[in-house]
């Protein structure tokens, strides 16, 4: 978790698909390649709903009420509200940019 720098919604071209993307630093090494990005690819339209095997009052020491017991939504939504409340990093989202 202390070797994420940052995290990232970004759209697919196609706009069905969404790209969760985590930065890390030191990059996570297999073989002699190294992996400076772990890219996850969701569909714009999976909706999921977890619930976390956490009581409440865990829930608000660990995570300061930044999650809930029972969390639902697109997909890569949810795994952004989690990874942001676990590593303690905003996530950056693309602008409204007109070129």
């Amino acid at each position: 978790m202390s070797t994420v720098l940052r995290l990232f919604i970004l759209p697919h071209k196609d706009s069905r698909q969404m790209f969760f993307v985590v930065s890390l630093d030191p990059p996570i090494k297999q073989g002699q390649t190294r992996y400076h990005y772990l890219v996850f690819l969701f569909g714009q339209e999976e909706d999921i709903t977890i619930e976390l095997p956490l009581t409440d009052e865990e829930l608000q020491e660990k995570y300061e009420g930044k999650l809930s017991k029972e969390i639902t939504g697109p997909t890569y939504e949810v795994m952004g509200k989690v990874m942001k409340a676990i590593v303690n990093r905003k996530i950056t989202v693309p602008g409204g940019f007109v070129g």
